[in-house]
């Protein structure tokens, strides 16, 4: 049952085409790799380290996942931009950074994303 529960979220978002849309807006390809999205990781973070061993390949799409919406402009909160819910992604950087120390790195976008999660890891909050 626990295994069940650990997959509920994210979702794929990938269309029939292999396209999805971005936290930007805008229409984007999912080149080789399932688009995953519908984020709830304010309270599920610690379940993806799980993930990338029991399925390393679906972790991996959900690492480049989170790369593509830290590239595209993610928001703590959803709105109406994004096709699907999204709750509290201020540990998206946790998970970028976790996939990346598990070898990950072959992300085209991953130096824009790791430009974003240094800004939200730099946040200074009051």
């Amino acid at each position: 049952t626990h295994l069940y529960h650990m997959f509920m979220t994210p979702v794929n978002a990938t269309s029939t085409s292999g396209t999805f849309r971005g936290t930007d807006g805008k229409i984007h390809e999912a080149k080789d790799y399932t688009h995953y999205d519908s984020w709830t990781l304010w309270d599920d973070y610690r379940k993806y380290p799980m993930i990338g061993l029991v399925m390393p390949d679906t972790y991996k799409d959900m690492v480049r996942s989170i790369s593509d919406a830290l590239d595209y402009g993610i928001v703590t909160w959803s709105h109406d931009k994004q096709p699907v819910p999204n709750v509290r992604t201020e540990h998206a950087v946790a998970l970028l950074a976790d996939g990346v120390a598990k070898g990950f790195t072959d992300i085209d976008n991953l130096e824009e994303a790791y430009e974003e999660a240094k800004k939200i890891a730099n946040k200074v909050i009051t």
